[in-house]
């Protein structure tokens, strides 16, 4: 946030205001110190590590509350993003529902939009896709591969692998489950099967300097180096087999993206 644009109201300011209220103050919970400083933090690009039931979707909401009370932001402009629809209905629901209450109050009752876009990873990147499919070839109309969809697509090029020496001793499901495991943790971290390669024979390396016997800790490592090396072959073969992976370089769809200037990422 720019440090010459001073907030008017401070998260534990706007908190007060929302427990003052007759109707729904009781519904507010305050907030600690360390969540203030997360509420109220610019924005630049930061991240907060936090657990389980610690908080994290009150958090975020009030983050959005000073924003837009502070006028750094309007509801519009708020973009969040997680994992599951789960979070995504849960966060939205939040957002919504305190923007309501912040209205109700006599300093806010110019905020008339509770209108946030919250979804998920997938849906937003699917909707960057229809948005921009024209840059990269695609039909308009074309829509991202299901799950289901996906799995077959693994599915038969596991099953129909024509590389006689592969080996594994796990079922086929789980072979078909690590394959899609392992391709997507390389498109969204952009790493090369090279890379991985390199890594997993480096991990045998050092295991086989251990010499003597070794324990089923150490074995299941390396079983797990080979097993993955194994696969990058198959990972490989998935896009050409039909492409159900596309990367949207965000560079390419500044357009979209620069509609909003506040991301929440759960």
């Amino acid at each position: 946030m720019n440090e010459s644009i001073q907030p008017k109201y401070t998260p534990e300011q706007i908190i007060a205001k929302l427990q003052a209220h007759p109707k729904f103050g009781s519904q507010i919970k305050p907030i600690t110190k360390h969540q203030s400083a997360i509420i109220s933090s610019g924005l630049e690009p930061a991240v907060v590590i936090a657990g389980a039931g610690s908080g994290k979707t009150e958090t975020m909401s009030n983050r959005v509350l000073y924003l837009v009370a502070n006028g750094f932001a309007t509801p519009d402009q708020i973009l969040g993003l997680t994992f599951t629809r789960k979070a995504a209905g849960e966060l939205s629901v939040r957002i919504r529902k305190r923007l309501r209450q912040l209205s109700q109050l006599p300093e806010f009752k110019h905020i008339n939009s509770n209108n946030t876009a919250v979804t998920t990873y997938h849906s937003y990147a699917g909707k960057l896709l229809s948005e921009h499919a024209i840059r990269y070839g695609i039909d308009a109309d074309a829509e991202p591969l299901g799950e289901a969809a996906i799995w077959q697509i693994a599915s038969d090029v596991v099953r129909n692998w024509p590389d006689d020496s592969y080996r594994n001793d796990s079922s086929v499901r789980t072979v078909i489950k690590d394959l899609l495991g392992l391709s997507k943790f390389m498109l969204e971290h952009q790493v090369k099967a090279s890379d991985i390669e390199a890594i997993g024979n480096q991990m045998l390396e050092k295991l086989e300097l251990l010499g003597g016997s070794t324990n089923e800790d150490t074995r299941a490592v390396a079983r797990a180096m080979r097993q993955r090396n194994a696969l990058l072959p198959m990972v490989q073969a998935l896009p050409s087999s039909s492409s159900p992976f596309v990367f949207l370089h965000i560079d390419k769809c500044a357009g979209t993206s620069m509609r909003y200037i506040t991301l929440l990422l759960i």
